[in-house]
């Protein structure tokens, strides 16, 4: 599975890169507000980072304004993937786009209705918004799955992506179940990456290791001893 990291914090950002976990970021304008950095600078930063995807978003609702962002935005890097929501200027955006090769991410999906019809528009990324409109999980999980699928059945050429993965556990779920990209927060990524018997087992090696050293010293000829 590939995850991309939603976020627009550089720090987030570099610190999971560095790890070598993320293979790309997703982002929008409401976690770009939060930095207070102008929207191409944040994104061409974000770009400069890391050669994998940085999928951004569209804001505007007439097709061809969509189209005229979507230039704008990809001119900015050459790893940027554009966002689109899916509503009816968007589909027709998308299809203008992909005929001018622009590599588009289908967003704001909410049914397994709209990710058919996104994919059919020719979206590279189809990226349902899964757990916080469904109260019952299975529900978000029955929709990824129905979409493997109706996408491997009929020959789509699409890359499925989860959004909005609310804690390890459904990220796991996800996986499970094949879904092969996954965008999530640096706190979900966080609370599968600590565990509180890791620490536990670390702080007893590096007291042992401790002890070790200090029965070396003891046990060495008081000459020796001195001069450590």
């Amino acid at each position: 599975m590939k995850l991309y990291l939603d976020t627009a914090n550089i720090w987030e950002i570099k610190n999971f890169y560095d790890m070598g976990i993320i293979d790309g970021v997703t982002t929008n304008p409401s976690l770009i507000i939060k930095q207070k950095i102008s929207f191409p600078k944040i994104i061409k930063e974000i770009s400069s980072i890391l050669p994998h995807p940085v999928i951004t978003e569209t804001v505007s609702t007439d097709a061809q304004d969509i189209v005229n962002e979507a230039k704008t935005l990809s001119n900015i890097a050459s790893n940027v993937i554009v966002g689109i929501p899916v509503i009816p200027e968007g589909l027709k955006a998308i299809k203008m786009l992909k005929k001018e090769h622009i590599k588009i991410n289908a967003t704001l999906i909410y049914s397994t209705g709209q990710a058919v019809l996104a994919a059919k528009a020719g979206a590279l990324y189809i990226t349902p918004t899964i757990s916080t409109h469904n109260k019952n999980w299975d529900d978000s999980l029955q929709i990824m799955k129905d979409l493997i699928q109706i996408f491997n059945t009929y020959g789509f050429r699409v890359n499925l992506m989860a959004k909005n993965v609310s804690s390890p556990e459904q990220l796991i779920d996800i996986m499970k179940i094949g879904v092969p990209f996954a965008s999530v927060s640096f706190s979900i990524l966080n609370k599968m990456l600590n565990h509180t018997m890791t620490h536990v087992g670390l702080r007893r090696y590096i007291e042992d290791w401790w002890d070790i050293m200090n029965i070396q010293e003891a046990n060495l000829p008081k000459d020796q001893s001195s001069n450590t």
